[in-house]
């Protein structure tokens, strides 16, 4: 899933920023909690 798509799949649901989708991504990534492929798409680590 790709930034922008998820950003869509959010603002379904929540009023988030994407600046604030952005800093929880990079926080989620620094603690390695999500992983960010070649192609752009994010997944969660297991």
């Amino acid at each position: 899933m790709s930034f922008v798509d998820l950003f869509v799949e959010i603002k379904k649901s929540n009023d988030m920023s994407f600046r604030l989708l952005i800093l929880t991504l990079d926080w989620l990534y620094l603690i390695n909690a999500a992983f960010i492929n070649e192609k752009g798409d994010i997944s969660l680590c297991s």
